[in-house]
């Protein structure tokens, strides 16, 4: 089983290792790493060049900026592995065993087409965010309607991927990814979960969603409408998830760290939610 990873990059120096290192330090080897670097202005291709130095199976190169996804179509077109995942070069992978976990998965399960686990969300500091993961199995309707699945937590079959011709709209600003998760799983035959976390999310001020031309809020309303879903029912259901997710991660901190942890982190929700609101996603 070759697992591919694919990353697209652009000014991404403040996290980019932590993404590599989540790679070099797992127990099942993988094949390859294609990183193409979108322009960057900053240190990110000597990062990047120091790592394909030491590590065979980083592979990158530099084009001029093109966006987000024509890089990972780009990159998903020079894929040679078994199966993929797209991780943001600010996201990791959450622990050592992932690529051991999907790899004995597809032992066991070769038609599968796609394999889905947990995603953990994180601030820009590392402290941990409420999860719209509700954990449960992989609905088609749900996933219409919110989105809740990261790609850092998705494995695809890459020759269902190109049979399939399921790549990237490119006419999207943003919320891309939702709309090619929409119909990965509304093509699909075989769909894997696992209730191991693979991916970490990271949230921060320098987001695509946060800084592009268009705002997640207005990418999310045309996702609902392309896809013939109910903006009003997507927005009630996300809000249910994230007041869902502050609820369980806020009785863990309470329960494990006390009053005072839960306050304090309580403030810090609060005020990252505003600035949330205030940039309209």
């Amino acid at each position: 089983m070759k697992i591919s990873i694919v990353t697209a990059a652009y000014n991404a120096s403040q996290y980019l290792p932590d993404l590599i290192e989540s790679i070099v330090g797992q127990t099942y080897p993988p094949f390859e790493h294609i990183i193409i670097d979108d322009g960057s202005t900053d240190n990110t291709p000597q990062i990047l060049e120091a790592y394909a130095q030491e590590h065979a199976f980083v592979r990158w190169w530099q084009h001029e900026n093109q966006g987000q996804y024509p890089t990972l179509h780009q990159a998903i077109q020079a894929v040679s592995g078994d199966v993929l995942c797209i991780i943001n070069a600010d996201d990791k992978f959450a622990s050592a065993d992932v690529f051991e976990t999907v790899a004995n998965y597809w032992k066991q399960n070769p038609m599968s087409q796609i394999l889905y686990g947990r995603t953990l969300r994180m601030d820009e500091d590392g402290n941990p965010l409420p999860n719209l993961d509700p954990h449960w199995k992989p609905s088609r309707w749900l996933i219409r309607h919110v989105s809740y699945i990261q790609h850092c937590s998705l494995f695809v079959s890459v020759p269902f991927l190109h049979q399939n011709a399921l790549y990237f709209d490119l006419s999207l600003p943003t919320t891309g990814d939702w709309d090619w998760i929409i119909r990965l799983f509304h093509t699909a035959q075989h769909i894997g979960y696992s209730s191991h976390a693979f991916g970490v999310f990271r949230m921060h001020a320098n987001q695509m969603s946060r800084t592009g031309e268009d705002t997640s809020l207005q990418g999310r309303k045309i996702i609902t409408q392309k896809h013939h879903s109910s903006f009003l029912i997507s927005s009630l259901i996300r809000r249910l998830l994230i007041y869902r997710g502050m609820f369980l991660l806020g009785w863990d901190i309470l329960r494990k760290k006390g009053m005072s942890a839960f306050i304090r982190r309580m403030r810090l929700w609060i005020k990252k939610r505003l600035s949330t609101i205030r940039h309209g996603s």
